[in-house]
C-alpha cells in the first residue's frame, strides 16, 4: 500500500526561490539531508499506508471540504528555523504564516478524517511548515551566519488545490505523486 498523504503544491517561482535558498545552505556542508525543491511542498495531513477505498473515501471527504474554499493566499516566511529548536535541531524548516482559513481548513480535514477513521491522523498541533532538511543522527551546532540565510522575501501566492500524494521511499530521497487534485474555486 502507497503512503498517502494531503498537502499543498507550489507554483514555479516559489520552487526556484527554494531551490536557491537550498543551494545556499548546502554550501555549509553540513550532515544534513537536503529536501529536492521540485518535491517540496505544504503536508495538510499525513495519512499513512491506505488501501484504494481509503484514498476514495479521503477524496470524497476532502471534496466535501474544499468546495466551501475559494483560493487561499499563502505566505512563506522568509526566516531558517528548527524543530525541536534551533539549539538542537533535527529537523531544518522554513514556517508558514498561519493564515486563519488554511488553519481552518486543516483542522477541518483532520476532523473528517479522524470521523470517517480514515489514516494514522497526528494528535499533536498543527504547525504549517515547509521541511528543508533532516539532520542525521548527529549533533550539530549551527553557525549564527547558517541562520542568517533566508529567502530573499516572503513568498506569497494563492492556493489554487489541495492534492491526495503518494510517497515511495528510495536511498536516494522519496518520489512524491499527485493521485487527484481538488480544486479551490
Amino acid at each position: 500500500m502507497p503512503r498517502i498523504f494531503i498537502a499543498i503544491n507550489f507554483p514555479p517561482a516559489a520552487k526556484k526561490e527554494l531551490e536557491n535558498l537550498i543551494k545556499a545552505l548546502q554550501a555549509y556542508n553540513l550532515p544534513i539531508k537536503w529536501a529536492d525543491s521540485n518535491i517540496i511542498h505544504l503536508t495538510l495531513n499525513f495519512l499513512g499506508d491506505l488501501n484504494n477505498q481509503e484514498i476514495t473515501q479521503a477524496g470524497e471527504i476532502i471534496s466535501s471540504i474544499v468546495k466551501n474554499y475559494s483560493k487561499l493566499p499563502l505566505t512563506i516566511g522568509n526566516q531558517l528555523d528548527a524543530f525541536p529548536k534551533k539549539r538542537k535541531p533535527s529537523v531544518i524548516i522554513l514556517k508558514i504564516h498561519p493564515e486563519p482559513n488554511l488553519i481552518k481548513l486543516q483542522n477541518q480535514l483532520t476532523c473528517e478524517l479522524k470521523r470517517a477513521k480514515i489514516g494514522n491522523i497526528e494528535e499533536r498541533k498543527y504547525i504549517p511548515h515547509l521541511t528543508l532538511g533532516r539532520v542525521g543522527g548527529w549533533e550539530i551546532k549551527l553557525s549564527e551566519n547558517f541562520w542568517k540565510e533566508k529567502l530573499s522575501q516572503n513568498l506569497t501566492f494563492n492556493i489554487t488545490s489541495i492534492d491526495i500524494m503518494k510517497s515511495k521511499l528510495f536511498p536516494e530521497g522519496p518520489q512524491h505523486q499527485i493521485i487527484k487534485k481538488f480544486a479551490l474555486l
